[in-house]
């Protein structure tokens, strides 16, 4: 899956190797999350799916402000123009609300099933979303390199 994701990157209109270095990263530490989490519901422990997002969320926030900080953002996100606005705090409250809601089902899902199963389906979300993002934007290229990365990818959930 990750060797089909990096072939699908490589050809991407907008490759970067930081982008693509963070998302490795990112799927990485995604991995061990779901490992983890796993660890926890089947110990039994103290720990439950709503701790466990408290948990993240307040971790979390930390390494935004952190990246935020490193990338010299801070004014610029202090400064926006919209950041009082009622669309973009509006905006802003679905997005938490959504994001909530993904982490506690992916948490239900790990804690039913297993993190392999959780990491299948969401690669064949992924597939998904590419495929959907080349038939509604423009600017993504559907060259042989991307879509043999895409294939590649979905392939190897079977």
């Amino acid at each position: 899956m990750t060797v089909g994701a990096l072939v699908a990157a490589w050809a991407d209109l907008f490759f970067s190797a930081v982008g693509v270095t963070l998302a490795v990263m990112g799927v990485m530490a995604g991995s061990w999350y779901s490992v983890i989490s796993k660890r926890e519901f089947s110990n039994g422990g103290a720990d439950n799916e709503w701790s466990l997002l408290f948990y993240q969320s307040c971790g979390m926030s930390f390494y935004l402000l952190v990246w935020v900080l490193v990338a010299g953002e801070f004014k610029s996100v202090t400064t926006y123009s919209g950041l009082t606005s009622s669309f973009f705090l509006t905006c802003t409250a679905i997005n938490c609300l959504l994001a909530a809601l993904l982490n506690y089902f992916l948490f239900l899902a790990t804690n039913h099933t297993s993190a392999m199963t959780v990491g299948v389906c969401s690669n064949l979300k992924n597939s998904i979303c590419d495929i959907l993002g080349i038939a509604l934007f423009p600017d993504i290229a559907p060259t042989p390199f991307f879509l043999s990365g895409i294939l590649v990818s979905t392939d190897c959930m079977r």
